[in-house]
């Protein structure tokens, strides 16, 4: 493990060295996610879509992320919707074809029972690979409510458009 981190790194630093060009990254997504754990038992797949922006160096970006997603309620519970709005970073692996992204934010919470909105840190981490000028991947993220003591955990696939100029 150690031995293929240190060759990636390598690699990884001799590649950007050659390729240091400033990058602009935009794009869009349409979501399908899959509660997990505790989760799983009062929501169902849910159907979501998200717009992403960011400059890079390079490899590596920066970038944010806002985008909105429908927890469909099931077992008498009704909806949720998310509003996260996250930043991160995006490192390709291999050219700019393979990727791995990480990116924390915040996340507006909407309970349809009543309206209630609430705001909750948020994380996402996953990855992808791009081809033109599409790209799809696989994440997985959440939030946690402290306060009802439930954790808010998701897979989700997404396949979109991006431009990198």
């Amino acid at each position: 493990m150690v031995l293929a981190f240190c060759l990636l790194t390598s690699l990884s630093n001799t590649t950007i060295a050659q390729n240091r060009k400033p990058g602009l990254l935009i794009g869009a997504n349409i979501l399908y996610n899959a509660p997990q754990g505790s989760f799983l038992n009062g929501y169902g797949k849910s159907p979501g879509a998200e717009v992403v922006g960011g400059l890079g160096l390079g490899k590596t970006f920066v970038q944010a992320s806002y985008g909105t997603t429908r927890f469909l309620g099931r077992q008498g519970n009704k909806d949720i919707v998310s509003k996260p709005i996250t930043i991160g970073i995006r490192q390709f692996i291999f050219r700019k074809n393979l990727f791995v992204n990480a990116g924390i934010g915040r996340a507006s919470i909407i309970a349809k029972t009543s309206n209630l909105k609430q705001n909750f840190f948020t994380h996402q981490y996953g990855g992808g690979v791009r081809f033109g000028g599409i790209e799809a991947g696989v994440y997985y993220g959440g939030w946690n409510d402290n306060v009802a003591h439930r954790s808010y955990q998701y897979l989700q696939y997404k396949i979109g458009w991006n431009l990198m100029l």
